[in-house]
C-alpha cells in the first residue's frame, strides 16, 4: 500500500512548477483564439506552471485573462538587447550578434531566431519549450524524463539523410524539455549555428535537423539521459493528416477519439504552417480538445467581468489499483472573493497530495475542502487529488464537488458527480482457449477444464455460470489490452441511462487490426429480406450515448451483464462454432440493447488459423457446417456480411456452352456460362475412371471472379449468362482428357457438372506452330530497371537433362526497400506472325496466344510480381489493330464480373506510340477511365512505347511446382504487326524463378460452337 502510495505522489508531483518557454515573432494581428488555447492546456495540466512568452509584439495585456486568474506569465519583450542578453553564453552568440544580417537575407529569420531562443534557453536554464500549436493533453510527467523530445515522421521514406534509422523518423522540438547545459542542446546550437553549415534559406535546418543530428551525435550515457518519445506521444498526427484534428467527425465520435488521445499522448501538434488557415470546425477533434482543458471562459473577452464559475471533471474513473489519482478536475471562470470546493466519496476516502512525504492513513479522508481566491489557486490544489478504495458493495463509488462562494458551506453553486467503477469487484474477464494459454495456476486466473470439443457456445455458457461479478467480458485468447482497452469506458456506458431513463446490456469496443486487415468495422445494424437473406451492414439505431452508438451487432468483445448471458441469452451449444449471428438475431428479439464504443479497442494477434496448423485450427475449419446449421435454424437462405456473401443455401445456375480453345501440348484454356462465383473444375485422363481437380488443387474450387462487395442486401451477383474462363496446365502432350465443370456457391457444388473432351497436341506439332526463335530462354534487359543483384542463368534439369532458364534476385531484398526486376525477354520482328496470319483462311479466329511454364523455387516477399507479359507494337499503315475478343470470336479477357469486355479497335499510330492500356485483370480499358494504371515503356528500337501490353500474374502460393500460364490477344482483319515481346518477369525483393517452354502461335484457338 506504500509502495503505491508513493508510486501516486510521484505520479503528481514529478512536474510541480514548470517553466515553459514559447516564442512569437510575429504581429499580434497573427495571433489568433487557437493561440491563446495552447496556454489553456498547459494551465489545465500544470496549473502552477510559470509559462514565458519571448514575444516580438505581444504584451502582458495580451494575456490579461490568464494573469486575472492567477495563472504565473510572463512576456518578455525581444528586443535586440533582450536577445543579445539572452544570447550570453550559449553557443552560437555570434550568429545572434550577426542579427541584421540574417534579418536581412534569411526569408526564415524568425523561424531560425525561434530555434535559437527555444534551444538557448533551455540551454541556460532548463525547462520545457513548446510551439504556439502544441495543444497539452496530459501532464509531463507521463513522459518519463525531465530531458525528452518526441520522434516525428516526415511521410517520406528513405528521402531524408539525417533523420533516424527507418529514413523517415527524427527528432522534432515542437515540445520538448531540458535540465540545463544538457549536452543534447548544447550540441543543437553548435551544429545549427557555429558549425559553419548555417543557411539562411534552409528552413527546418537549424531545428529538427540539427537537434537530429546532435542526438546522433551523443555518446551512449548521454543518449540514455534523453527521452525521444515515440511519435504518437507528442505528433499523434503528421503534417500531412493534422488537418482531419480541425473538421467535424462524420461518425461524431470525436469525444472517443480524445478519450483514446489522452491515454497516449501527452501532446496534438496541429503544424501551424498547415492548418492556421483552416477553421475550427464543431465537433472537430480540436474542439473538443479546447472544451475539455480551457482554463478561462474566453481569453479575449474586453469590459467587465461577471463573476462565474464552473467546475470540470472527468466523466467516470476506473479503478484498478487500491491508491489512484484522480485527473482532470479544475474549476473555470472568474472570481471577485473566495471560494470554497468540498470533495467526497461514499465508500472511498480522499487526499490531496502535497510536498510532504509523511503519508499516514490519517490523511486520507471522506471529505476534504479546497479554497482559494483565484482558480489558479484552487487548480493547484486539485491538481494533487488521489482516490482510495474503500469497500463499497458492489463495486459503484462515487466522488462528488460541490462549489460554494465563500468560506461558509451552506447552499453550492454547482455540483459534479464522478462515478468511480472498482474493476475488480465489477467486471470478469473471460477468455476461451485451446491450446494457446499456458495452463495452471497464475494470480487472479481461474482455469474451467471442460470436456474436449464442448464446443464455443456451451464453452462460454458454463464459464458464465461461474461468474459472480456485475459484468463480463469476453475475448478470444488472441487479444492483447493496449492504452485504449479502457473496460471503465464500457462498464460506464451501461451504467448511465439514456434519455428515456432505460439502461443498455451490451458494450463493446473496436478490433482495428481487423479493421485494417479486411476495411470492415464489424458493428451496424442487420435485415431480413423477403427471400429470407441476413445482411449485416454498417449503421446505428440513434443519438449518440455516453460516447457509444446503439447497434444491432458487435464484435465479440464486449462487455455484457453476467444476469443476462446467465438467464436469458445463453449461447445455444448446438453451435460449437458459427454462433455469432444467431447470438445476436436472438439478443434484438429479447429486446437486448447493444452499443458499439469507438473509443475503446483490443489488439487482435492473430493467428494464422487457416493453415490447419494445430489440431484448435482444424476444428475451426468446421465453422462453415455450424453456420448452415444456424442459418436454418432461422429459416434463413443466406448470410450476407457488408456486401460480401459469406454463407448460401441456394445453389446457382447450371454451367452451360462450355468450351475449349487455345489447345497446346500441356495446357488447353475452358470457357463457358455461368452466374456462379465458385466452380469445381475436374480432369481425367483415363476415359473418367478417375478424377481430380486441373492445376495441382486450383479447380478444387476455383473462382474466376472476385466477389465485388455491394450495398444489396441481398450480396453480390452475377449476369445469368456471366463467361468464365480458366487455363488448365500441367498436361501431358497428345493426351485425350475429359474435363468436367460444377458450378456452385463456395459453399456447395450441383450435383452433376458439364463435360468436354479434347486432345492436347504432341510436342511436335506445338513446336512447328511455334513462332520463337529459342521456345526455352532468350535473354534480354531491354524494358525494365535492373539491379546489379540480379543473375540469369541457363541451367541444366536434373531429371530431364534439358536446359532452361533462371531469373534470380539474390540480396537487394536485405540491403534496400525496394523491389528489383529480373527479366527473360524474346523479341518477336514482325515478319513471322504477319506471314503467318496472312494464310489464314477467314474462318480462323485471328488471335495471338503465348504460353509459357514456369516454377517458383523462392520469394521473400509479401507483394512479388510474377508474371507472363505481352507487349505488342503495330505498324504504322495497320487499319485496324487489336480489341478484345468476343468469346464467340476467340479468346476472351474478363472484367471483374467475368463478363467479356467489348471495346472499339485501338487506332494505329503514325507518329508518337500509343498509350499502353492495361488493368489488373488483363482487359484493355479505354483510355478516358480512370480507374486503370497506364504505364508507358519506352522501346529503343520503335522510339515509342508498346501499343498493347498484356500480363497475367503466376500463383505466387504455390512453390516447386510447375505452372503454365496463357495470354491471347485478338487482331483486327488488316492489323499489321510492327514488333513483339514475350517476356517472363520477376519483381521483387529477393527470389528466384525458372522458366521453359515459351510458346507463340496465331490464329489456332478453336472455334467456340
Amino acid at each position: 500500500m506504500r509502495a503505491r502510495e508513493l508510486v501516486v505522489q510521484s505520479e503528481l508531483m514529478d512536474y510541480s512548477s514548470p517553466t515553459i518557454y514559447l516564442v512569437w515573432t510575429t504581429p499580434v494581428s497573427t495571433f489568433s483564439l487557437r493561440n491563446h488555447r495552447v496556454l489553456d492546456c498547459y494551465y489545465f495540466h500544470h496549473p502552477d506552471a510559470h509559462v514565458i512568452i519571448y514575444a516580438t509584439d505581444l504584451t502582458s495585456q495580451t494575456f490579461s485573462e490568464y494573469t486575472r486568474s492567477g495563472y504565473r506569465l510572463t512576456v518578455v519583450n525581444a528586443t535586440d538587447e533582450a536577445l543579445l542578453e539572452l544570447s550570453a553564453g550559449c553557443p552560437g552568440e555570434e550568429w545572434m550578434r550577426n542579427m541584421d544580417r540574417w534579418r536581412r537575407d534569411s526569408p526564415y529569420f524568425y523561424s531560425h531566431l525561434t530555434d535559437f531562443i527555444r534551444f538557448c534557453a533551455l540551454y541556460r536554464w532548463g525547462g520545457v519549450y513548446s510551439d504556439f500549436d502544441a495543444l497539452q493533453l496530459n501532464s509531463l510527467a507521463l513522459v518519463g524524463g525531465k530531458t525528452f523530445i518526441g520522434r516525428d515522421s516526415s511521410g517520406a521514406k528513405g528521402s531524408c539523410k539525417w533523420c533516424l534509422a527507418g529514413g523517415d523518423i527524427y527528432l522534432a522540438p515542437g515540445v520538448m524539455g531540458s535540465v540545463p547545459g544538457h549536452p543534447l542542446v548544447r550540441r543543437s546550437l553548435e551544429i545549427a549555428f557555429e558549425s559553419g553549415d548555417y543557411d539562411p534559406a534552409i528552413f527546418n535546418g537549424v531545428g529538427p535537423m540539427a537537434v537530429t543530428k546532435a542526438y546522433h551525435a551523443l555518446d551512449y550515457r548521454e543518449t540514455q539521459s534523453v527521452v525521444a518519445a515515440s511519435e504518437e506521444v507528442f505528433y499523434p498526427y503528421t503534417y500531412l493528416n493534422s488537418a482531419e484534428t480541425l473538421r467535424r467527425s462524420a461518425a461524431g465520435d470525436a469525444e472517443a477519439h480524445v478519450d483514446s488521445l489522452q491515454r497516449k499522448s501527452v501532446s496534438l501538434h496541429l503544424y501551424g504552417h498547415m492548418t492556421k488557415r483552416i477553421p475550427i470546425e464543431e465537433g472537430s477533434i480540436v474542439d473538443e480538445v479546447i472544451k475539455r482543458f480551457s482554463v478561462v471562459v474566453d481569453p479575449l473577452r474586453q469590459g467587465p467581468h461577471m463573476v462565474e464559475q464552473h467546475l470540470k471533471a472527468p466523466k467516470y474513473i476506473g479503478v484498478s489499483k487500491v491508491i489512484q489519482a484522480v485527473p482532470n478536475v479544475r474549476v473555470v471562470g472568474d472570481f471577485t472573493a473566495e471560494i470554497s470546493i468540498l470533495i467526497e466519496c461514499r465508500y472511498g476516502s480522499i487526499k490531496l497530495f502535497g510536498n510532504e512525504t509523511d503519508s499516514r492513513e490519517s490523511n486520507w479522508n471522506s471529505m476534504i475542502i479546497v479554497r482559494g481566491s483565484t482558480p489558479a489557486q484552487v487548480n493547484v490544489a486539485l491538481a494533487k487529488l488521489a482516490y482510495k478504495l474503500g469497500e463499497s458493495p458492489d463495486g459503484l463509488d462515487s466522488i462528488t464537488a460541490k462549489v460554494y462562494e465563500g468560506r461558509q458551506i451552506h447552499i453550492p453553486a454547482k455540483v459534479t458527480e464522478i462515478p468511480v467503477y472498482d474493476l475488480n469487484k465489477l467486471v470478469t474477464v473471460m477468455i476461451k482457449t485451446m491450446d494457446r494459454i499456458t495452463k495452471g495456476y497464475k494470480r487472479g486466473f481461474y482455469y474451467l477444464p471442460l470436456q474436449y470439443d464442448i464446443g464455443l457456445s456451451a464453452g462460454r455458457n458454463r464459464m458464465v455460470d461461474k461468474i459472480s461479478t456485475k459484468y463480463v467480458l469476453t475475448l478470444d485468447d488472441d487479444f492483447i489490452f493496449t492504452k485504449d482497452s479502457s473496460i471503465e469506458a464500457l462498464i460506464h456506458a451501461l451504467e448511465t441511462k439514456d434519455k428515456d431513463g432505460l439502461h443498455y446490456d451490451i458494450a463493446a469496443g473496436k478490433n482495428p487490426a481487423d479493421e485494417e486487415r479486411f476495411d470492415i468495422d464489424f458493428c451496424g445494424i442487420f435485415t431480413i429480406t423477403e427471400s429470407r437473406v441476413l445482411s449485416l451492414g454498417p449503421g446505428d439505431r440513434g443519438s449518440p450515448h455516453a460516447g457509444c452508438h446503439h447497434v444491432d451487432f458487435v464484435p465479440n468483445i464486449f462487455v455484457a451483464r453476467t444476469d443476462l448471458l446467465r438467464d436469458r441469452l445463453r449461447w445455444d451449444e448446438l453451435l460449437k462454432l458459427g454462433e455469432h449471428e444467431d447470438f445476436f438475431i436472438r439478443a434484438r428479439e429479447l429486446g437486448v440493447r447493444t452499443l458499439t464504443c469507438p473509443g475503446v479497442s483490443f489488439h487482435h494477434n492473430q493467428v494464422a488459423h487457416w493453415k490447419g496448423d494445430t489440431e484448435y485450427d482444424k476444428k475451426r475449419a468446421r465453422v462453415y457446417d455450424f453456420l448452415r446449421l444456424s442459418l436454418r435454424k432461422h429459416g434463413l437462405t443466406k448470410l450476407v456480411s457488408f456486401g460480401r456473401t459469406m454463407m448460401d443455401l441456394t445453389l446457382p445456375d447450371l454451367v452451360h456452352q462450355l468450351y475449349v480453345t487455345e489447345v497446346m501440348a500441356r495446357t488447353v484454356t475452358l470457357y463457358w456460362r455461368s452466374s456462379a462465383f465458385a466452380f469445381k473444375v475436374l480432369q481425367s485422363s483415363d476415359n473418367g475412371n478417375s478424377w481430380g481437380p486441373v492445376n495441382y488443387g486450383e479447380g478444387e474450387q476455383f473462382e474466376p471472379a472476385p466477389q465485388i462487395p455491394t450495398t444489396d442486401p441481398e450480396g453480390p451477383s452475377r449476369p445469368t449468362d456471366a463467361y468464365n474462363k480458366i487455363v488448365v496446365f500441367g498436361l501431358q502432350p497428345q493426351t485425350t482428357y475429359i474435363f468436367r465443370v460444377f458450378a456452385g456457391n463456395r459453399f456447395d457444388f450441383e450435383e452433376h457438372g458439364q463435360d468436354y473432351t479434347v486432345k492436347t497436341l504432341s510436342l511436335s506439332d506445338e513446336y512447328a506452330q511455334n513462332l520463337l526463335e529459342n521456345p526455352s530462354f532468350e535473354y534480354g534487359k531491354r524494358g525494365y530497371q535492373i539491379s546489379e543483384n540480379n543473375t540469369f542463368a541457363i541451367i541444366e534439369d536434373p531429371k530431364t537433362q534439358e536446359h532452361m532458364a533462371r531469373s534470380q534476385i539474390t540480396t537487394v531484398g536485405y540491403m534496400y526497400n525496394a523491389e528489383s526486376t529480373a527479366a527473360i525477354t524474346q523479341a518477336v520482328p514482325g515478319i513471322k506472325p504477319n506471314r503467318a496470319l496472312s494464310k489464314l483462311p477467314s474462318h480462323i479466329p485471328r488471335t495471338l496466344t503465348v504460353s509459357v511454364r514456369s516454377r517458383l523455387d523462392r520469394i521473400f516477399d509479401s507483394h512479388p510480381s510474377w508474371r507472363l507479359e505481352l507487349r505488342v507494337w503495330f505498324g504504322p499503315r495497320a487499319g485496324g489493330g487489336a480489341r478484345v475478343c468476343h468469346p464467340l470470336e476467340g479468346p476472351l479477357l474478363h472484367t471483374d464480373d467475368g463478363s467479356p469486355v467489348l471495346h472499339e479497335k485501338l487506332a494505329p499510330t503514325t507518329t508518337g506510340g500509343r498509350r499502353e492500356r492495361e488493368s489488373a485483370g488483363g482487359a484493355f480499358e479505354d483510355e478516358s477511365a480512370p480507374s486503370y494504371s497506364r504505364e508507358f515503356r519506352h522501346d529503343p528500337r520503335l522510339e515509342r512505347p508498346s501499343d498493347v501490353t498484356h500480363r497475367v500474374e503466376f500463383d505466387r502460393s504455390v512453390e516447386e511446382v510447375w505452372q503454365s500460364r496463357v495470354l491471347s490477344l485478338c487482331l483486327a482483319p488488316d492489323a499489321l504487326i510492327a514488333f513483339m515481346e514475350v517476356s517472363g518477369v520477376l519483381e521483387t525483393f529477393r527470389g528466384s524463378v525458372t522458366w521453359d517452354d515459351f510458346v507463340l502461335t496465331v490464329g489456332r484457338g478453336q472455334e467456340a460452337p
